[in-house]
């Protein structure tokens, strides 16, 4: 059974969109129901489900998105791999770029083991592969 929980945040595939997505369980009605109703339980809940686009989301938010500590998110700021949109307000918030960063830096440290610091190089030089990929798109070549 894929894991639904309440708040979980996601992308949508081959897009750099982020999507808030909410599902509201009801956990009774899973720890109630029988092996032969599973599949009923999952349609109900999968009706529940709805997804709006975000332009920004808070630290806190951003730690349930990327399935990790609100401490890993500040090491990565601390690093230069995400930046918040303003230091100086009560919760850090994170525009699209950032969110699309620290998600690729959770994939990089999750499947590759590497550090923080490790992940900011690696993130540098895709920027600057791609940077220079337009540049040679736009010289026709």
């Amino acid at each position: 059974m894929p894991r639904i929980s309440r708040g979980s945040l996601g992308l949508r595939q081959g897009e750099k969109t982020v999507t808030k997505t909410t599902c509201y369980q009801d956990t009774k009605a899973i720890r109630d129901a029988s092996h032969d109703d599973t599949e009923r339980v999952r349609r109900k809940m999968a009706r529940n489900i709805y997804t709006k686009v975000v332009e920004k989301l808070s630290l806190s938010e951003l730690s349930m998105f990327c399935d990790a500590s609100v401490d890993w998110v500040a090491q990565l700021v601390e690093h230069g791999v995400v930046a918040p949109i303003s230091y100086a307000a009560a919760e850090w918030e994170f525009d699209r770029v950032h969110i699309d960063r620290a998600r690729k830096a959770a994939r990089l440290m999750r499947d590759l083991r590497l550090n923080v610091a490790g992940v900011a190089l690696v993130l540098d030089l895709i920027e600057e592969r791609d940077a220079l990929a337009r540049k040679l798109a736009l010289m026709d070549f």
